[in-house]
């Protein structure tokens, strides 16, 4: 008990740190060091505790990251992805984006485009048949969405790429 609370003092410590010195506006990189230097403090046994979290979270936005490449054809929605890895959707999202740097749906439009580009070298594809291998099955949103990602319509990019 004498562990935590002086763990909740060294958090609150550095709550306060962070709002003096105006750490919150600054690097994420700052506050890392300012959080393993914290985490480091903490005695052994509650480090393992902390790491394991850590790693389990890890683990579980590399399986999504490995279920999205795999089932990006599919209806996918955040709500669908958070639910097949039993997490909240909010929760979900945070991790999601605190490793990747992106959103999860974010994430499952890149796959999608990125994957697209390979096929729109095949000439005898059809955009309408490529959005649907690639999970579109509205060949407006796939347009828009390429258009986002790339900067370019995918019939543009056919005809720079052949």
């Amino acid at each position: 008990c004498k562990k935590y609370m002086k763990i909740k003092r060294q958090l609150i410590a550095l709550q306060k740190k962070l709002h003096k010195e105006k750490l919150a506006r600054s690097s994420t990189r700052n506050i890392q060091k300012v959080l393993i230097n914290i985490i480091q403090q903490i005695p052994c046994r509650e480090k393992v505790k902390v790491d394991s979290y850590i790693k389990k979270h890890d683990k579980l936005i590399e399986e999504a990251i490995k279920y999205i490449q795999t089932h990006y054809r599919k209806k996918l929605t955040l709500g669908s992805i958070s639910r097949k890895f039993s997490i909240s959707i909010y929760y979900f999202s945070h991790l999601f984006k605190q490793k990747t740097a992106q959103t999860p749906i974010n994430y499952l439009h890149q796959t999608r485009i990125h994957l697209s580009k390979k096929m729109l070298l095949n000439p005898k594809l059809r955009i309408k048949q490529i959005a649907e291998k690639v999970g579109y099955y509205d060949v407006g949103h796939f347009n828009r969405f390429f258009k986002k990602i790339e900067g370019i319509t995918p019939t543009c990019y056919r005809n720079l790429a052949t």
